[in-house]
């Protein structure tokens, strides 16, 4: 139990600095993905 709860305290400290490095990788995966079929929205 002490196990458990000392992952998940590093986990939950990690997590606010992870998540949003995690996040703008993700955004910016989408955004490149987007950046692609954004001309063929524009065309319609």
């Amino acid at each position: 139990m002490k196990l458990k709860a000392l992952i998940k305290g590093v986990f939950s400290i990690l997590n606010l600095r992870t998540v949003r490095r995690v996040g703008k990788m993700i955004l910016s995966r989408i955004f490149q993905r987007t950046k692609g079929f954004l001309p063929t929205l524009q065309a319609y």
